[in-house]
Formats: C-alpha cells, structure tokens, sequence
C-alpha cells in the first residue's frame, strides 16, 4: 500500500497522525523556519519541554510601529544645559553663559548676571539665550 510513495510523503502523512501529542512551537529560524518543532509534549501542555521553558522565560516583545527608534542619532542628539544655583545671588544659572532662569521646572532666562548682580533682559541676553537653545521669557 505505501511501497510506491517516497520517504518525504511517508513523513508528512506520519505528522498528521502523529500531531495529536505534539509540540505546536513555530520554528523562526533555519531550514525549518516557518514549521511547527513537533516534538512529542506531555500530557496537557501544547508545546515541548525545550520550547514549554523558552516560552515562560523570554518575554514577548511588542511590535514597534513604522517610523519609531529607541537609538537616537549622532547629529539628533539633545544638548543637556546644567543648571546650577549661583552661590550668593541665590537664582539658577547657566554657568558657562551667565545666563538666569526663572526657576528649576520653568528652565527661561530672564535675565544675566554682570559685575555680581542680575540684570534684566536685553538684547545681548536675548541673543546668547537664543545662540545657546534656550527660551527667553517674553
């Protein structure tokens, strides 16, 4: 009865009898990729204990919608401004530029510091806040 089909047909028929008890792991890399793994599972469980621990450690990943990265590119990259209070005026300022900021959460300059004192915004300020990315309070 089976004497004329050759080894390849005897074995796909063979997997349909024999899927019952059989591990239903989709293989994603290899020849095999795309097939079921087809291991022999235990009782009650759909996969075999190679994939049955694969699967509770790994967890799923999430499928990233079109257009999104994680990396942020070299010429993308934010420049972070710190920010620090000035030892005796007491206001937050930017130490390379001298520049004030109204306060840690509402990072806009108001103004800069010259000869020790704040002094309020001008059109020098206004040019070095914007030079530098800052935003300056209108």
């Amino acid at each position: 009865m089976y004497g004329d089909c050759d080894a390849n047909t005897l074995q796909k028929m063979w997997r349909e009898i024999s899927t019952e008890n059989s591990c239903v792991f989709k293989i994603t890399r290899g020849e095999r990729a795309g097939q079921e793994c087809g291991k022999k599972t235990k009782t009650g469980s759909e996969h075999c204990s190679r994939h049955e621990r694969a699967r509770e450690s790994r967890p799923r990943k999430l499928p990233r919608s079109e257009g999104t990265s994680k990396r942020v590119k070299n010429d993308e990259k934010r420049v972070v401004h710190v920010l620090r209070k000035h030892p005796t005026l007491n206001v937050l300022y930017h130490s390379e530029t001298d520049l004030v900021f109204k306060s840690a959460r509402n990072r806009v300059v108001i103004g800069m510091i010259r000869d020790g004192e704040v002094c309020d915004l001008d059109d020098d300020v206004i040019e070095v806040a914007k030079k530098n990315g800052f935003t300056v309070e209108e």
